[in-house]
Formats: structure tokens, sequence, C-alpha cells
């Protein structure tokens, strides 16, 4: 089990998020709000349900109505897989695109591709990185705000740079209770 503390209901007071794997193996992500009240999803059928344990990030507000809650496991030999699950209405849900995919937004990379994230302003920004020849590189920065259980994308930004800057391949999203 790894656990956090986030503000998911928006009272102003910490409340408990966890993410474990039950006795049959399914894996969870829950809330325990301070106030009183549980709520859990199930979490084996997503693309964050691989090999490694998951880990609870904490909670970050992406839409202005509560804590976003951040899931991470690995997924891969050089990536992580960022899951987010919103607590809306009393119930806690995966947070999906516009497209009714989930929301999985993987970090990390290698010498010619990177993803990464940051959050700032209530405003997730999805950063990716990638080159052919491992030397100018092809940026995008999408910036989305959650609505609800949705992930609403707002804009992009395309670019190109000489060199991989490290936030292309790291999470920055501040009041997160711990990092990858």
């Amino acid at each position: 089990m790894s656990e956090a503390s986030a503000d998911v209901d928006g009272d102003g007071v910490a409340d408990r998020v966890l993410a474990y794997r039950q006795g049959d193996g399914d894996r969870r992500v829950a809330v325990e709000l301070t106030g009183g009240g549980t709520s859990s999803v199930d979490a084996s059928q997503s693309s964050i349900d691989g090999p490694a344990r998951l880990s609870m990030l904490g909670g970050v507000d992406l839409g202005g109505d509560g804590q976003t809650v951040l899931v991470v496991t690995g997924a891969g030999a050089s990536v992580v897989v960022v899951g987010l699950f919103q607590f809306v209405e009393c119930a806690l849900s995966q947070v999906s695109f516009e497209s009714g995919q989930p929301a999985e937004l993987p970090v990390g990379g290698s010498v010619t591709h990177a993803d990464g994230l940051e959050c700032t302003d209530g405003t997730l920004i999805r950063l990716s990185a990638a080159s052919a020849d491992g030397e100018n590189f092809s940026t995008t920065e999408t910036r989305y705000r959650v609505d609800g259980n949705t992930l609403v994308e707002l804009g992009t930004e395309a670019a190109t740079h000489p060199t991989l800057e490290a936030r292309y391949s790291t999470i920055n999203c501040p009041g997160l209770e711990r990092g990858l």
C-alpha cells in the first residue's frame, strides 16, 4: 500500500488517498475523507496497472474544484505512467481525455524521446520531445485543465530546441507529497 495526503473534497482539510493491491490481486485507488466516508475505484483495467506496485504521489488542484489525485506505477524500461483520478460528487473515478480514453500520461524517456508533466496555475502541462538524431528536438507542450472527470485540452505549442531540457522527462507539480 502507498498513501499520501490531499484535500480531495475541497473542504480545506487533508484527506487520506491510497493505492493498494487487494488479496485477489486487483489494484485499487481509494480516498478516506477526514470528515467521514470513503470511495474507491478499480485500477486493474488501466495501463497504470503494471508489474510494479501502485505508488500514490498525492493531490494537486487542476480544476479549481478540489484535488486531483495522481497515481503512478512502472510501465516500461524508461517511463512510468501517471494516472489521474478525481473525487467528484462523493465518488472517486479515473479522469479521461475528451475522447473518453483514460488520462494516463508517460513520464521519462530515452536519448531520442522524452515525456514530462508540469502543474502550474491549476493547469496540467504535458511535455513531449522527440529527435531523430539525438541532437535537435521537436517539442510539444499541451495544456489541460480538469473539468469534472474530463481532461480538457486548452492549447498546444510546438518548438524546436538544440538540446533536451530535463523538464521534458520529469514531473514537476508543486504540492505533491512526493515525487517519482
